[in-house]
């Protein structure tokens, strides 16, 4: 019968692949180390060190490789390089309330209520949306709010009409246009 509890005192080490066959979830794999404990391919020497910090968090530590891939059957679902940049292969999804925040000081906020989404800008500074060309604004359906060209006009719209257009001679209004206040006008 194979034997169930292999225990190695001071310095151990198996000769052999270690092979544990038939584990059903019940069954336990216990790995006790003093400090970390060192994975390491022979064939190529790559290693990872798994360790615990101060608080207990569970550390891993990529020795002498680029980063780390998390694998669900084969594919990877998560990439990690050596400059902490991630890849993610399917979406990132927060529950409501729970933030993407970016920044030092918290500066940038992204986030749904459950009602509401929210893009605040809480640092020093201002808050840019860069477009190659145009940046539009629109509405679930589509349907135009506005829209700023890259080195040309911007339009507004009221329901989908365009309304309001800046052009290099000036403006341009599509309808009527009503004054709550005087109108000052200087004639040329």
């Amino acid at each position: 019968e194979p034997t169930t509890t292999v225990n190695i005192g001071g310095a151990g080490y198996v000769a052999a692949d270690l092979v544990i066959a038939g584990l059903v979830a019940e069954e336990n794999i216990e790995i006790r180390s003093g400090n970390k404990l060192i994975l390491q391919r022979p064939n190529n020497g790559v290693a990872t060190e798994i360790s615990t910090d101060t608080t207990g968090a569970m550390v891993l530590n990529s020795l002498n490789v680029e980063g780390f891939d998390f694998q669900n059957n084969g594919v990877n679902v998560l990439s990690i390089n050596g400059f902490g940049n991630a890849t993610f292969a399917g979406d990132v999804s927060l529950p409501d309330s729970k933030k993407a925040i970016f920044g030092a000081g918290n500066d940038l906020q992204i986030y749904h209520d459950g009602s509401n989404s929210y893009i605040e800008d809480t640092g020093t500074g201002n808050l840019y949306v860069r477009a190659a060309t145009s940046f539009i604004a629109q509405g679930i359906n589509q349907s135009n709010f506005i829209i700023a060209n890259q080195g040309g006009g911007v339009n507004l719209y009221y329901n989908n009409a365009n309304k309001f257009d800046t052009t290099s001679a000036g403006i341009n209004v599509t309808g009527g246009i009503t004054v709550n206040d005087t109108l000052n006008s200087v004639l040329e």
